[in-house]
C-alpha cells in the first residue's frame, strides 16, 4: 500500500490524519482500509493498548513502504510524538479508557483489560543508536529532525532471569554462545517483538557488541508492552552500576578528519552551536591521543591537545596501554609516522588486533594499517608499503575524488541504510563537496560519498595462520564501493578485514566527517554502523 504526504488543508474526512502536535502543516494521511486490514478495530484485548500499538503500526507502515513525492523541510512527519485525529471511519471507533490507556510509553504493570485476554504478556519496541533516538537528536541540535534518528538493526534483545555478567574491561576475545532463551535480534529498522513471555520479573537487555543497555521490568498476565525510546536507545555514557555499557575508545586526534564529532553526535561528547568539539565535555571513556602533524615529521598543537593523554607514539609504543581499549581510532591525519619504522610498535598493533581490539584507520592515515597488515590492501605502485617497504606519510596523497554514485554492497548494511533520512552531500566542482540545506532520503545503492584522498587497487586473498578459529584464508570484506571520479573507475571505498586472532581492521578511502555540519550524512552512517558491528566471536574459546 502506497502513502502520500498532504497538506493539513486537504484531509479526507474519510481518512485518519497523522498529525504532528507542534507542525501542524506536517500531515501524513493513512487511509482507513491500512488500519481496519492490520486489525486495529474494536476486539478482544486491543484497547488496552491501542494508543501505543496504533502508534507502533502507523510508524512501522511508514518506515517499510513509506516514500513520499516530495519532501523538504515544511513538510517533515515526527513519529515519536503523535496527536492522532481520528475522522469518521466506518466501522466507527470507540475510544479507550482512562484506565486502558498506556500512560508511560507502554512500561507499565498492566494485567489484562478483557476477560478472555491471553495469559502470556508481549514486549515490542525500535532499538535506537546511542545519542540518536528521535527525541535525542532533537535535544542534541534543534535544526535537526526526529526522522534523521538512526536504528540500529540485529541488535540483541532479550529477557533474563538474572542480570548479565559484566562485559571485561579492555580488549578480549569473545566466545561464540548461543543465542539466549526468550530472545530476538531487531530487523532492519531497529524493531523488535517478543511474543508467549510468561509473567513474571525480569532484566531486560538490549546489546550490540560492546554496548549494552539492562534494566528490570515486571510483566503481568495479558501485558502487551510498547517500549518507550529512552528504554531501547544504546547508552552513550560508561555506567555499569545504571545498566550502561560502552566501549572504551582511544582517539588519536588528526589535521583534517574531525571523528570527535562523530562521537559527539553519539552523545559521547558536545558540539557548539556551530558544530564545535567543546573539549572537556568529552566523555570520560573516550581517551584523546594528538596525532595532528605539521607534514614534517612533528606533532603540532591540534583541537583537542588540552585534554589529550599524549602523543600517537606514546600509545602505541605502550602494549599494555593499548590493550585498555576496545577501540583506537585513527582518522586522516599528517601526523608523524616514524613510529612505524620500529618493529616493537608494528607487533604492538598486531597483538591489539590478535587479541580482539578493533582498529580504525581513515584516508591518508593508511600507513597505520598497510605498515602493520600490508598483505590485506593494495595501494598503488609508489604509494603501498608491501610493494615498496616504505612508510610514505598518507601513501599519497591522491589527488581528492569523490564517489557520485557509491553503493552498500552489504545485505545487511544496504537494508539498515535504505530510506533513512539525511542531510545530503552533493558534488560540486572539482570534487568538492557541496552540502544541500535539506534532509532527504538515503539511496542504498545510489549515494554520495566525499573526500577520498587514497585508492584501494585489490584486497588479495591472504592465508592466515593456525590459531583455533582462524585457519584457512581471508580477504578484506567490501561494504562500501564506488565511482571514483574523475575516471570513474569503481573500486571499495569502506574495507574490514580480520587478521589472526579476534579483532577486526576498519579501513575507508575517505576522511568521515571533515566538515562540521549538523546530523550524519551517510558516509558518517556508516562507520557508525561499523562501530556497532564489532563483535567477533572465537570458536576456539572453551565455554564455561
Amino acid at each position: 500500500m502506497g502513502g502520500y504526504f498532504r497538506s493539513a488543508e486537504a484531509l479526507d474526512p474519510r481518512q485518519v490524519t497523522v498529525i504532528h502536535n507542534e507542525r501542524l502543516e506536517a500531515a501524513a494521511v493513512v487511509p482507513c482500509q491500512f488500519l481496519r486490514d492490520s486489525g486495529y478495530w474494536y476486539s478482544d484485548g486491543m484497547f488496552r493498548q491501542w494508543t501505543a500499538q496504533l502508534r507502533a503500526t502507523v510508524r512501522k507502515w511508514l518506515t517499510d513502504g513509506f516514500r513520499p513525492c516530495t519532501f523538504d523541510q515544511r513538510l517533515l512527519l515526527v513519529l515519536s510524538t503523535l496527536s492522532l485525529t481520528l475522522a469518521s471511519c466506518d466501522p466507527p471507533l470507540s475510544p479507550p479508557s482512562a484506565q486502558e490507556t498506556d500512560r508511560d510509553g507502554g512500561i507499565a504493570d498492566a494485567g489484562p483489560s478483557h476477560p478472555a485476554a491471553r495469559t502470556t504478556a508481549s514486549i515490542s519496541g525500535t532499538v535506537w543508536a546511542p545519542g540518536n533516538s528521535p527525541v535525542l537528536v532533537i535535544e542534541k541540535d534543534p535544526q535537526s529532525f526526529r526522522e534523521e534518528a538512526i536504528p540500529v538493526s540485529r541488535a540483541l534483545v532479550y529477557l533474563s532471569d538474572e542480570r548479565p555478567a559484566p562485559i571485561p574491561e579492555g580488549v578480549y576475545c569473545e566466545p561464540c554462545v548461543e543465542q539466549p532463551k526468550r530472545s530476538t535480534l531487531s530487523d532492519a529498522k531497529g524493531n523488535f517483538r517478543l511474543v508467549n513471555v510468561l509473567p513474571g520479573e525480569y532484566w531486560l537487555v538490549i546489546q550490540k557488541a560492546h554496548f549494552r543497555f539492562e534494566r528490570k521490568i515486571k510483566l503481568l498476565p495479558g501485558a502487551d508492552v510498547e517500549l518507550p525510546e529512552g528504554h531501547t536507545t544504546l547508552p552513550s555514557v560508561h555506567d555499569p552500576a545504571n545498566g550502561k555499557w560502552v566501549p572504551t575508545i582511544a582517539l588519536a586526534e588528526g589535521n583534517g578528519d574531525r571523528l570527535e564529532a562523530l562521537l559527539c553526535k553519539m552523545g559521547m561528547g558536545k558540539l557548539t552551536s556551530d558544530y564545535i568539539v567543546v573539549p572537556s565535555a568529552m566523555a570520560s571513556h573516550i581517551d584523546v591521543y594528538n596525532n595532528v602533524g605539521d607534514g614534517n615529521g612533528g606533532y603540532i598543537e591540534g583541537r583537542l591537545t588540552s585534554i589529550a593523554k599524549g602523543t600517537m607514539e606514546d600509545l602505541v609504543s605502550n602494549a599494555s596501554l593499548m590493550m585498555k581499549y576496545q577501540l583506537i581510532l585513527i582518522p586522516s591525519t599528517l601526523g608523524p609516522t616514524s613510529p612505524l619504522l620500529n618493529e616493537v610498535v608494528r607487533e604492538n598493533i598486531r597483538a591489539y588486533v590478535r587479541a580482539g581490539g578493533k582498529l580504525y584507520v581513515t584516508d591518508v592515515s593508511a600507513p597505520w594499517e598497510d605498515a602493520v597488515f600490508p598483505e590485506f590492501i593494495v595501494f598503488p605502485q609508489g604509494r603501498d608499503i608491501s610493494t615498496d617497504e616504505l612508510i610514505i606519510p598518507g601513501n599519497g596523497p591522491h589527488d581528492r575524488y569523490a564517489s557520485k554514485h557509491a553503493r552498500a554492497v552489504d545485505p545487511d548494511l544496504a537494508a539498515w541504510l535504505q530510506l533513512q533520512v539525511a542531510p545530503m552531500v552533493s558534488v560540486g566542482p572539482e570534487n568538492s563537496p557541496d552540502f544541500w540545506t535539506i534532509s532527504n532520503y538515503i539511496d542504498d545503492n545510489d549515494f554520495s560519498v566525499i573526500d577520498s584522498w587514497t585508492l584501494i587497487e585489490d584486497t588479495p586473498v591472504i592465508a592466515t595462520g593456525e590459531e583455533p578459529g582462524n585457519q584457512g584464508v581471508r580477504q578484506a570484506k567490501h561494504w562500501v564501493v564506488g565511482d571514483r571520479l574523475p575516471d570513474g573507475s569503481v573500486g571499495p571505498l569502506v574495507v574490514t578485514f580480520e587478521p589472526t586472532g579476534c579483532g577486526r581492521v576498519y579501513y575507508s578511502t575517505h576522511q568521515t566527517s571533515r566538515f562540521r555540519h549538523r546530523g550524519l550524512i551517510a558516509q558518517e552512517r556508516v562507520l557508525l554502523y561499523l562501530m556497532l558491528d564489532q563483535s567477533i566471536c572465537d570458536s576456539g574459546i572453551p565455554i564455561d
